[in-house]
C-alpha cells in the first residue's frame, strides 16, 4: 500500500515507520511539497497534520485536493490540534474527501491506523 504522510515531528515519524513499515510510504513535512506530491502520484492512503511549524499547514494542504490524483484517497487527520484538525476534516468533506480523525496522542490511534488500514485491503 502506497501512503502519503505529512508530519513534521520526528518521534510520530519514526513511530509511523515502525508501525507501518510494511507499506511503500513517504514522508514531507512541508505543505507545498505534500500538496505537489498529491497532485503528482496516486496514494492509497494520506495522513496529514496541521501544525507544521512553517507558515503553511495542513489546512493549505486539505483545500489543495481539488484537482488532484487524490480526491477520492481515504485521508487521515491525525493533528492533535482540536481546531485545526476540524477544520481540515470540514475542508476536506466539502470536497468529498472520504476522511477520518484521531489525534496522533489518542490511547485509540494505533487501533483507528490497523482499523483504517484494513479497510482499504478489502
Amino acid at each position: 500500500m502506497t501512503i502519503l504522510i505529512l508530519e513534521d515531528e520526528l518521534g510520530r515519524r519514526d513511530a509511523f515507520a515502525h508501525k507501518l513499515g510494511e507499506h511503500a510510504v513517504t514522508y514531507t513535512d512541508n505543505a507545498l511539497l505534500a500538496v505537489k506530491m498529491l497532485h503528482l502520484q496516486q496514494y492509497d492512503a494520506v495522513f496529514l497534520d496541521h501544525d507544521l511549524g512553517d507558515v503553511l499547514d495542513g489546512r493549505f494542504v486539505a483545500r489543495c485536493y481539488h484537482g488532484s490524483q487524490n480526491l477520492r484517497t481515504p485521508t487521515l487527520v491525525h493533528s492533535i490540534n482540536p481546531s485545526g484538525s476540524e477544520e481540515m476534516v470540514r475542508i476536506l468533506k466539502d470536497q468529498k474527501v472520504p476522511v477520518t480523525k484521531c489525534p496522533f496522542c489518542s490511547t485509540v490511534f494505533w487501533s483507528v491506523v490497523k482499523r483504517f488500514l484494513d479497510g482499504l485491503e478489502t
